[in-house]
């Protein structure tokens, strides 16, 4: 087995979660992924308020938050979708906010050395 660069896993996982085939349209998984209010592209209302929580505290998400996006037409596969492209777009703000401080010790370290 070849062994890949993370960078390019991560890039392939952000690619088939936001893009790939699903349950859930593509226009709504990338909403969910995005840092603005995940409305629209034909979420119900009730998708809001559960992606604000798994992007703020996703342990904080209930059985009761999923049985509202239940009743609001949802079922478990579409959920999942929504789900799973919130917690990438997560990653991907983090792991960027990582590598910008990372980014930024590097030049520190440099000036400090007088490279």
């Amino acid at each position: 087995m070849a062994v890949r660069r993370p960078a390019v896993v991560f890039a392939a996982l952000v690619e088939r979660v936001l893009q790939g085939p699903a349950h859930a349209p593509a226009a709504q998984r990338q909403a969910c992924a995005g840092t603005a209010p995940a409305t629209g592209h034909g979420l119900p209302p009730a998708v809001e308020p559960v992606v604000a929580k798994i992007r703020a505290h996703a342990y904080k998400v209930t059985d009761e938050d999923i049985a509202r996006l239940k009743a609001a037409g949802l079922d478990d596969d579409h959920i999942y979708d929504l789900s799973c492209a919130t917690a990438v777009g997560v990653a991907q703000r983090r792991l960027a906010t990582a590598m910008a401080a990372l980014d930024a010790a590097d030049v520190a370290t440099r000036a400090r050395k007088g490279a």
